[in-house]
């Protein structure tokens, strides 16, 4: 396993060379991105095939390299895509070794006598999941990887190595950041009690949200290695046309996603941090009245796999939350004493730029809507600061608080579901999946939707919570919910004479970085 994970870290130098050779030939720029993207494909696959073969940590990395959009090439992102959902299976002689060393030696039939399904449902990095049937309801029970909790710590190691020997042949790659981040919490991720006791944690938390499910576990059938809990109905999070297809708002499903993550974050300080599509479902909210149970358009999210929390300081929190409104309110100066204040530096406009997915032009632009972005224009910008500060991006990193790494990995799972649900423009299979009217308008221009003012809401709450600052929070509040009529009249054919879009304005400090002043040259990316 070791040796595998070296002999990749010359893939990484070829990596390198590519880019290195692009640069240097710019008059054959079509031929030179055509190589590169060959080479990264081959290079991911190549990787890919080193993680599914090793396992583990190794498909831990490649899941959350799948949604470094922001540093990675897209062949990359695509390849380390299947690890969220499809990762290798154990057999079932190793699901029933882990039963019986977990129960005392009593086989799956014992502790499920009323059924127990030898095929997995699905894969992950750490464990696969069986339907099974106890005490009359229906149950999914979570197995983790026999052996894995035995090679755990030579694969974080392995890891280490890796990320040690291509800093230091390279040292303004600064990879340490990604090593900090996972090996801390695979110990803990590996202990399903701990697992099951963030879930029963997460069920208090969000037990005022009719809309937001976490399936209750069954304790005499839960160990370490081994989590039972109630098996709950959904589609996956990031497949718009299932969500569709099922009648759902895709609109509404984004924003409930967003809101419950950002209530989490800056109210609650407990996150689920591995919100992939794979552990965040929709389904239609149930809703009981005279007639019976009935289904609406409005979702249901079910949130799954809870073996990775983080619980922040107060002030780091805080902190956070003045960052955000910062941010959605384009003040230049509090976004650069809210960055300083968590170890970013005068990197600050790059930071900024990172969390809320914009050039620091459009972070700086007073407008709101200058937020918003389409998911073809998001991806090239994304892409343009991946090749054109992937050195500056990498110092941030390792730069920033290490539970701000978390909360970038719960982050980049976000992204890729707004983009995946609202991020594209209404086509004509959605209408044959959804041919109502109210899903036709929830889907067409996703681009209105706008997930950092629903941010913003809710550090305006968080903040206020904590200084009673009534004039600050009525400012921030009072411009959020102008902007929110505004949207609703634009998206209004007989109110969208009320709305007119404004001229932009980009107010740039001075000589705060060259980034503050460059930035907009990525947007032809």
């Amino acid at each position: 396993r070791l040796l595998r994970a070296a002999a990749d870290v010359e893939t990484l130098l070829q990596v390198s060379q590519v880019n290195q050779g692009e640069k240097a030939d710019a008059e054959k720029a079509d031929e030179a991105d055509d190589a590169a993207q060959n080479t990264h494909g081959r290079n991911a696959r190549r990787l890919l095939a080193m993680a599914r073969a090793n396992g583990g940590c190794y498909l831990k990395v490649a899941q959350h390299l799948s949604q470094l959009d922001y540093l990675l090439p897209e062949e990359y992102l695509a390849v380390f895509a299947s690890c969220l959902d499809d990762a290798p299976r154990s057999s079932y002689a190793d699901v029933a070794a882990v039963l019986r060393e977990e129960f005392g030696g009593r086989s799956a039939e014992e502790l499920f006598p009323d059924g127990f399904e030898r095929e997995p449902m699905a894969s992950a990095s750490l464990a696969q999941v069986h339907v099974a049937y106890y005490e009359g309801r229906k149950v999914a029970v979570k197995v983790q990887h026999r052996g894995l909790r035995e090679t755990s710590a030579g694969d974080l190691e392995a890891c280490g190595v890796a990320a040690r020997v291509v800093s230091s042949l390279f040292p303004e790659f600064r990879l340490g950041w990604l090593v900090e981040e996972i090996a801390p919490h695979l110990p803990i991720e590996l202990d399903f009690c701990v697992e099951a006791a963030n879930c029963e944690r997460a069920r208090r938390q969000f037990a005022k949200w009719p809309n937001v499910r976490v399936p209750s576990i069954v304790r005499d059938r839960s160990t370490a290695r081994v989590c039972t809990m109630s098996f709950e109905e959904g589609v996956n999070g990031a497949d718009r046309r299932k969500v569709l297809a099922a009648g759902i708002d895709v609109r509404a499903a984004a924003s409930l996603a967003v809101r419950a993550f950002a209530d989490s974050t800056f109210k609650q300080g407990f996150i689920h941090c591995d919100p992939h599509s794979a552990n965040l479902l929709f389904a239609p909210l149930e809703e009981r009245g005279g007639g019976g149970t009935s289904f609406s358009k409005a979702p249901r999210m079910v949130l799954l796999d809870h073996g990775l929390y983080k619980e922040l300081d107060d002030d780091f929190r805080l902190e956070y939350a003045r960052l955000w409104r910062s941010i959605v309110l384009a003040d230049t100066k509090g976004i650069a004493d809210s960055a300083r204040a968590l170890g970013v530096g005068d990197l600050y406009p790059l930071f900024a730029a990172m969390l809320a997915r914009r050039p620091w032009d459009d972070v700086a632009n007073p407008d709101i809507a200058s937020l918003r972005g389409d998911s073809l224009g998001d991806a090239a910008l994304l892409r343009g600061y991946a090749q054109r500060y992937a050195k500056e991006i990498t110092v941030v990193l390792d730069r920033v608080p290490r539970q701000m790494l978390l909360l970038l990995k719960m982050s980049d799972c976000l992204r890729h579901l707004e983009l995946a649900l609202v991020g594209s423009e209404y086509d004509d299979d959605d209408a044959a999946a959804s041919p109502s009217r109210e899903n036709t308008n929830a889907t067409k221009g996703g681009g209105a939707f706008n997930s950092h003012v629903l941010t913003a809401h809710a550090c305006a709450d968080a903040l206020f919570a904590h200084d009673r600052d009534f004039r600050a929070f009525a400012r921030v509040k009072l411009r959020l919910w102008a902007f929110d009529l505004r949207e609703s009249c634009r998206r209004r054919p007989l109110l969208s004479w009320l709305w007119r879009p404004n001229e932009p304005f980009v107010a740039v400090p001075e000589k705060v970085s060259t980034f503050a002043t460059t930035d907009g040259g990525v947007r032809s990316c």
